[in-house]
C-alpha cells in the first residue's frame, strides 16, 4: 500500500486488510496525527499517495484493548473497523475478541503477485536490518 503497517492479512481470494495494534490512548491518537496522509489515502481509497493508485486495501481495522477502545471509540473513523481485546473471566491466561466491520475501502484492488513479491522482498530486507543491527548491538555489549 506504500506505507508499513502492524499486521496484513492477504486472503486467498487476493483481498487484503490491514490492522493497526494500538497499545495505549496516546498510541492510537499519535496514529491518527503523525499519519494523517496514510488515513486520508485509506479513506479516499489510495495506495501509494502519490501516484493515487488504487489500494489494495480493501478493509482497515485499529485492534486495541477494551479499556482502550471505550476512551477512544468517539474518535475512531467511521470507515475503520475495530477489533477489541479482553481477558476472559473464566480465563484469565486467555482472551476474547470482538471484531466490528465497517464498509469496504473504496477503490480497492486485489493483490497481484508483483505486490506479493515486492512484499516479501520488502519483510525480508527489513528482518535482514533489524537482525544485523541486534547483532551489531550484541558486540557492543560484549565486555
Amino acid at each position: 500500500a506504500g506505507w508499513e503497517c502492524d499486521l496484513l492479512i492477504i486472503q486467498k481470494s487476493g483481498w487484503a486488510y490491514e490492522v493497526e495494534v494500538k497499545i495505549s490512548v496516546a498510541d492510537f491518537r499519535r496514529e491518527l496525527k503523525t499519519k494523517a496522509k496514510k488515513h486520508e489515502a485509506l479513506l479516499m481509497g489510495y495506495g501509494r499517495l502519490q501516484r493515487h493508485l488504487p489500494s489494495i486495501i480493501r478493509r482497515f481495522y485499529f485492534a486495541m484493548p477494551i479499556e482502550i477502545y471505550e476512551k477512544v471509540k468517539d474518535e475512531i473513523p467511521t470507515w475503520a473497523g475495530v477489533i477489541t481485546v479482553e481477558p476472559s473471566r473464566d480465563h484469565p491466561t486467555l482472551a476474547r475478541a470482538r471484531v466490528e466491520q465497517h464498509p469496504r475501502l473504496l477503490p480497492a484492488r486485489k493483490v497481484t503477485d508483483a505486490d506479493r513479491s515486492k512484499m516479501l522482498e520488502s519483510a525480508y530486507y527489513k528482518y535482514w536490518a533489524m537482525h544485523h543491527r541486534d547483532q551489531a548491538k550484541a558486540m557492543v555489549l560484549r565486555p
